[in-house]
């Protein structure tokens, strides 16, 4: 394919004959190829009347003429050109353009009249070869390959056989003119009716997209193409001429292809095609179906046609690489046809992803045969992707469905989206989110139920509860709450660990399922040790009770855990809605105030009662007003003496907490301090308590009193992490004097964790300061045990002291505990001396202090030095005579007893109110308790903290006035009647 040429003409070269160059002149000027349907029609009309006018001047010559050969008369003459001419008109009157091959009738004719006899065959020479040479000149072009040699018999030849008659060769001059003019019209219409379907060709060609070329191969390749070949390609017909075109314009990969289909259209017996890549005059590549016809046998150029199909490859490298990225997908992604809109059931699977397959089920031999969706989905449960699938088809809209399960997959959830197409069928694609189902299925269990036992939790019950109650209101029901709590499971946790306490748990938890769930809606774990079953509807009170006592009964039996059997007892408050709450917080409160009010009485259960709420709702209401009293300042420590036996002097207070409330007046501890340690509140109080137990101490040595002071902890500060950093803060500024401190806690409390009140105790000792064990004898240590922990007082509980008097085996108990605490190093003060006979005989014992009541009732700091100086005075003189003076009021030691009657000078002191905050204005006490300018120690953390600029001294405040107390035991403690302070 070297060169390339224009488009050539339908015939080849000739050398025109000498009528046809007579009758030159005569052509139109217009070229055939350019005229329309109507010119041809018009051409067409006179070649078939020149064509006659021939035929009737050849029949009328045949007449006329002298043929001395002639057998025929003049009337078979004129006969014969009568047939020659009704033969010419009748059978071949229409156009031959109308036909593929010649038309042989008017030969044809003449050969039935020379049969005939009726014309004599040498007078038909001439005719016969004027007719014949005329009518194959004008069908040469489309039916022979040599129209010259026609033309040299029709006119050269016959010319050269009448040499010899001169006159029939003159007359038959007109007839061949006539019909070398009969020729040239005729090769004009062939032109012209090539040149009509050449448009045609061209039009169709154009409407494909596709250029039709041929190629003539031999010396300088000859490559044609059709017009259209600029509007796909941009390249002119005669852009194709130049030498290397087609290979610059081919993209270098496809050269080969096209080469190796033109060496193979030589032999090839049926076209062959390929898909090149040909680039456009604009630089971008198209693409091309080459497609290559035989080449001709008889040397004809090989043909072929260019169709342009690059939306095709385009949409197919679209479709390829929709389906490489469908077949990686995670989504299932299908296309479904629909035949009829207005019917959705029809629906057909044509497409399916890898995913989509495995999900339904399906292979691709099933798609490709046709899968309908009903065939598909056939049970009830796929009737919600039916309605998806037909909302989607009817509607044409995007839609999504979440959470939509195949029929197939069971158990499997799917999201679901569905689009309409351009094509009009429908696109599908489906997301498993089974595993995300699961998780979140896995998170609303876990916020609903209890991580250890699996019961139900508080956030579950609360929606049963909303649940009943609005249930109760409709159909008049009575709902019964029970909640319960385990007697005995703190032992079991602190003997055995906390992995026995839980292998406990759950084995309570798997009873009350397995005995109880037919006696309950649900069982719920609220936390810890506690419990919570509901039950609705109910007859009333006795079977609630029943209830009750049925649970007990369950926990009744031992429970094995690591082979041991443990007992476990419980607890149980009763609450019904509507008699005791129509609202689920208030009825979980009154169950709460039951259970709280069976454990004070030591009872199994206890139905709510309204008279036994009044304490718990002032508790919890306490409880937030500590804090805020804590930082307004309505805290303030009151201080009990204790007596020397030995001097008859006061050598130590106790520090105890009073609350003087703006509504309920003057507050005992046993009134808060429950509330504090059971919410957490007892660790910043306790804080508080030591640093102002400090200034106090710092203030009575300023003031000439040489008085330890003694301050209450509870067992929740020895569980405090940050209380012996607290301690060791204070004792690194300057004010802090640990040898005027002492700190107290009770036996029973020290016994609840040795070991840990062990190693808290041993380090608040290395700091310098000491303890004392509280209470003693109520709990369940020896002497011999507590030699081991850093001790340096003891005090024996009241229940002993009281009745040495009267209860020799008492009076010996006390005397033991007093020789053996003293040979163990440890001095001891007793508790509870209510009269002077008792006081003389625990001076006999040896005892080292006495407290209570008859020495003298807790004080503020300003009462403290007159008492301290009036009993200093007086009970020396007392404990040498063994006789108390005359006008000694009853029931005291000495007559200088507080009368609360009376205003005293200075109020207690107590923390300035700061609005910032519990921790700031409990950091303003500490600083101003211990005297430090410097350092600011936060009492909340037991941290340093910034400087607070109000740490300066505080004016005294007036102080509401102290009850008189002479005739009742100190309430400071509950139970008792020497006034011994709880822990603070």
């Amino acid at each position: 394919m070297a060169r390339i040429t224009g488009a050539a003409s339908h015939g080849g070269d000739q050398q025109p004959s000498l009528p046809t160059r007579l009758l030159r002149s005569h052509r139109p000027a217009t070229d055939p190829a350019q005229r329309g349907p109507t010119d041809l029609g018009r051409a067409g009309l006179a070649y078939r009347l020149l064509r006659h006018l021939t035929v009737v001047v050849a029949a009328a010559w045949t007449v006329l003429a002298d043929f001395p050969e002639a057998t025929s008369t003049l009337l078979v003459r004129i006969v014969g050109a009568s047939l020659v001419v009704a033969i010419d008109i009748v059978l071949i009157g229409d156009s031959p353009l109308r036909h593929r091959g010649p038309r042989l009738d008017p030969l044809l004719g003449m050969v039935a009249l020379i049969g005939l006899g009726l014309i004599n065959p040498s007078a038909l020479v001439p005719v016969a070869v004027a007719l014949t040479a005329g009518y194959l000149c004008f069908l040469g072009p489309t039916w022979v390959h040599a129209p010259a040699a026609v033309l040299q018999l029709g006119g050269t030849g016959l010319i050269g056989a009448l040499s010899d008659q001169p006159e029939q060769l003159a007359a038959l001059l007109p007839v061949m003119a006539l019909a070398d003019a009969a020729k040239v019209l005729g090769a004009q219409l062939v032109n012209m009716r090539l040149a009509l379907a050449d448009r045609r060709f061209a039009s169709i060609i154009g409407e494909t997209r596709a250029i039709a070329w041929t190629l003539q191969c031999g010396d300088g390749d000859s490559l044609r193409v059709t017009p259209n070949a600029v509007d796909l390609l941009g390249w002119e017909p005669g852009d194709w001429n130049l030498d290397g075109f087609v290979e610059r314009i081919t993209h270098r990969d496809d050269v080969g292809l096209i080469h190796k289909l033109i060496r193979q259209a030589a032999t090839a017996t049926s076209e062959s095609e390929a898909v090149v890549r040909l680039r456009h005059a604009d630089g971008s590549l198209r693409h091309f179906l080459v497609r290559v016809f035989p080449t001709p046998k008889d040397g004809s150029p090989t043909r072929g046609v260019l169709m342009d199909i690059t939306r095709r490859a385009l949409a197919e490298t679209e479709l390829k690489r929709f389906a490489e990225v469908t077949a990686h997908s995670p989504v299932g992604c299908v296309v479904l046809e629909l035949p009829d809109p207005d019917d959705p059931s029809g629906l057909s699977l044509r497409f399916a992803n890898p995913v989509a397959l495995d999900t339904l089920s399906l292979t691709p031999e099933r798609v490709a045969a046709g899968v309908s969706t009903s065939d598909l989905f056939r049970n009830a449960s796929a009737e919600l992707l039916q309605r998806f699938l037909a909302d989607v088809a009817r509607t044409g809209k995007p839609l999504a469905a979440e959470r939509l399960s195949f029929p197939e997959r069971s158990g499997a959830w799917f999201n679901i989206r569905g689009d309409r197409l351009s094509d009009g069928t429908l696109g599908v694609t489906f997301e498993d989110v089974t595993s995300a189902v699961r998780a979140e299925e896995r998170l609303r269990h876990q916020a609903l139920h209890d991580a250890l036992t699996g019961l139900p939790n508080r956030t579950q019950l609360d929606e049963h509860l909303r649940d009943a109650i609005g249930e109760a209101a409709s159909f008049n029901h009575t709902i019964a709450l029970l909640l319960m709590d385990l007697t005995q499971f703190k032992q079991v946790n602190d003997a055995m660990g906390h992995r026995a306490g839980d292998q406990l748990l759950v084995a309570i938890a798997d009873r009350l399922r397995s005995e109880l769930a037919d006696d309950f809606r649900v069982i719920v774990r609220l936390g810890g040790d506690e419990f919570a079953l509901l039950t609705y509807p109910i007859t009333g009170e006795e079977e609630a009770i029943d209830l009750a006592r049925r649970t007990i009964g369950v926990l009744e039996r031992p429970f094995e855990v690591d082979g041991i059997p443990l007992q476990s007892t419980a607890n149980i408050g009763v609450a019904m809605c509507p008699d005791h709450a129509t609202g689920a917080e208030a009825l979980l409160k009154s169950a709460d105030v039951a259970m709280y009010q069976a454990k004070r009485n030591g009872q199994p259960l206890e139905v709510y009662r309204t008279n036994r709420d009044r304490s718990s709702l002032r508790k919890v209401t306490l409880l937030g007003e500590l804090r805020r009293a804590m930082a307004a300042g309505e805290l303030a420590l009151y201080y009990q003496p204790a007596l020397d036996l030995r001097s008859g002097q006061i050598t130590k207070v106790e520090a105890l907490v009073r609350w003087h409330h703006r509504d309920h007046g003057l507050m005992l501890p046993v009134e808060f301090i429950e509330t504090a340690e059971a919410s957490g509140m007892i660790h910043p109080l306790t804080r508080w308590i030591i640093a102002e137990a400090s200034r106090g101490a710092n203030r009575m040595h300023d003031s000439g009193l040489d008085l330890r002071v003694a301050a209450n902890l509870s067992v929740r500060n020895l569980q405090d992490p940050d209380l012996v950093s607290f301690f060791e803060l204070l004792s690194r500024t300057d004010s802090f004097h640990a040898e005027r401190l002492e700190l107290e806690i009770t036996e029973t409390e020290l016994m609840n964790d040795a070991v840990q009140a062990f190693e808290v105790l041993d380090r608040l000792r290395s700091i310098g300061l000491s303890v004392a064990v509280d209470d003693f004898g109520v709990g369940h240590s020896s002497l011999a045990y507590l030699k081991h922990l850093p001790l340096s007082h003891l005090k024996i509980d009241r229940g002993f002291v009281t009745t040495i008097t009267s209860d020799p085996g008492d009076a010996a108990i006390v005397r033991s505990t007093i020789e053996l605490a003293h040979n163990l190093g440890l001095t001891v003060t007793a508790e509870g001396a209510g009269d002077l006979e008792t006081l003389m005989l625990l001076k006999d014992m040896g005892c080292d202090l006495v407290q209570g009541f008859f020495i003298s009732e807790a004080v503020p700091f300003e009462q403290l030095a007159p008492l301290v100086d009036e009993v200093n005075e007086k009970v020396p003189e007392i404990l040498r005579t063994g006789r108390l003076p005359e006008d000694t009021p009853p029931g005291v030691l000495v007559g200088n007893r507080v009368n609360p009657d009376r205003e005293p000078s200075e109020a207690p002191i107590r923390a300035e109110p700061l609005p910032e905050g519990t921790g700031r204005a409990l950091t303003a006490v500490a600083n101003r308790a211990l005297g430090h300018n410097d350092e600011t120690i936060d009492l909340t953390t037991g941290s340093p903290a910034s400087d607070d600029p109000r740490r300066a001294a505080m004016p005294a405040r007036e102080s509401p006035p102290v009850p008189e107390r002479t005739d009742r035991p100190d309430p400071a403690r509950p139970g008792t009647t020497n006034g011994s302070p709880p822990p603070a």
